[in-house]
């Protein structure tokens, strides 16, 4: 009876101090929170505003893409509202409400000690971070304005609507419009799967998995950084095939350059244009960055490449806003995303 007795103690006592202490392991669950639902959104978003215009394309409606304004879409005010709920779900503590009961996982101990949100190509910076509830308004921002930037100015925004079906019965049409949706939904398909990439080496990171505790950022800090860059080059083809494929050309080689000219840029998109001007961070994928601005589009191919370099930067950036900043881990907000 006393063994018993003996062993009850014991576990009331492991008991006792895990529940005297109940934060030791919250603020890494809380960073992985941020990461993957940051993610989720920023995949959310884009989805949404896709279906949005795809209709547009494909059956006039609603009769114009400006009318896909994100701000009057009911699913991507639930997309933020999911993820601010589970931010305050994971960092919010018993209480689950950010800024109330005192008991939030500290900003310090999860990389947001830091006076503003970090910012997205100049905006999105004067929200202050006080709490975790501000840490899902940043969020919301950047990843909003990555979706709907890599939807409509890169993608939708530039085509050639004078040949939307049924505006145009002409016949090339219908292959105008394949071509067009080929090439968003191509394109938003490298996104998401490169954010996915991503998120795995920065989930990682911020857990403290062996061999990515270290002052090394992602993808970089990766053991098998190899495979990482493998696996971006094997999304990057199957987006550049895709698009090739669909407007009047193959990538049969994979090398990344349609196998010839396709449509004439004016079939599918306005022309000439100059690629946005941001960069890509150096890293392992580009170990000297991407300058995007420096790419004028005047065909298919220059295109492709516009979106290749572009895509890079968002995912790039849109991940890395939700680790905050701890240079200790690695983890600095690049300076080319703002």
């Amino acid at each position: 009876m006393r063994r018993q007795d003996a062993l009850i103690a014991g576990v009331s006592m492991v008991i006792a101090l895990l529940a005297s202490d109940p934060a030791t392991a919250e603020p890494t669950k809380c960073r992985r929170v941020l990461v993957k639902e940051n993610t989720k959104y920023l995949a959310a978003v884009g989805k949404v505003l896709d279906h949005c215009k795809r209709s547009v394309v494909k059956r006039h409606d609603p009769a114009t893409l400006a009318a896909c304004n994100p701000g009057a879409l009911p699913n991507v005010a639930k997309a933020a509202q999911l993820l601010r709920t589970k931010i305050r779900q994971a960092c919010g503590g018993d209480d689950r409400q950010c800024g109330v009961g005192g008991d939030d996982d500290p900003l310090s101990a999860i990389g947001w000690n830091i006076p503003q949100c970090l910012g997205f190509e100049g905006q999105c910076g004067g929200i202050a971070i006080n709490d975790c509830g501000d840490i899902g308004d940043c969020l919301v921002c950047i990843g909003g304005l990555a979706a709907e930037q890599a939807v409509d100015g890169l993608l939708y925004d530039r085509f050639n609507d004078a040949y939307f079906h049924p505006n145009d019965d002409g016949i090339f049409a219908r292959g105008n419009n394949r071509c067009e949706v080929a090439i968003a939904a191509a394109g938003l398909k490298f996104l998401k799967d490169k954010t996915k990439i991503l998120l795995h080496c920065l989930d990682a990171k911020v857990a403290g998995k062996k061999g990515f505790n270290d002052a090394v950022p992602c993808p970089d800090t990766d053991p098998h950084v190899d495979v990482t860059i493998a696996k971006i080059a094997k999304a990057e083809h199957k987006k550049v095939r895709a698009i090739c494929e669909a407007c009047g050309s193959d990538d049969a080689d994979l090398n990344g350059l349609c196998d010839s000219p396709g449509f004439a840029l004016n079939r599918f998109a306005l022309t000439p244009f100059s690629c946005p001007n941001v960069s890509v961070p150096p890293s392992a994928v580009d170990p000297g960055g991407l300058d995007c601005g420096t790419i004028a589009v005047t065909d298919l191919q220059s295109y492709i490449a516009c979106i290749d370099c572009v895509l890079e930067f968002k995912a790039h950036c849109a991940t890395a806003s939700a680790v905050g900043s701890d240079p200790a881990l690695g983890i600095a907000y690049p300076t080319q995303c703002n």
